[in-house]
């Protein structure tokens, strides 16, 4: 019984050491309040957030899943286009 216990209390000591370090390792726009600066655009890939704890500036990515997945079918789409010329031109170098 003993011996469970000891490995219940390693685990548990474990696990709450690694949500901590996890909650360390995370940004600050994460845990505190901020306002955005300078928004997204075409161009950058960062955004300028004021963090109002600390008073500092910072920049946090601009990705999202959103702007992934079109980013995503973009490629895709040209993928098919390259395919389908690439078809027409074999037919064309077939048919000399």
């Amino acid at each position: 019984m003993w011996e469970k216990l000891r490995v219940i209390s390693k685990c548990i000591t474990f696990f709450s050491l690694a949500t901590a370090s996890a909650q360390l390792s995370r940004p600050c726009w994460e845990t505190e309040e901020f306002t955005v600066q300078q928004e997204c655009f075409e161009c950058s890939d960062y955004q300028k957030v004021h963090i109002h704890m600390s008073g500092k500036d910072e920049y946090r990515n601009c990705r999202s899943v959103s702007a992934e997945e079109l980013k995503f079918w973009k490629f895709e789409g040209c993928r098919a286009l390259d395919r389908r010329a690439e078809n027409k031109v074999r037919r064309q170098i077939e048919g000399i």
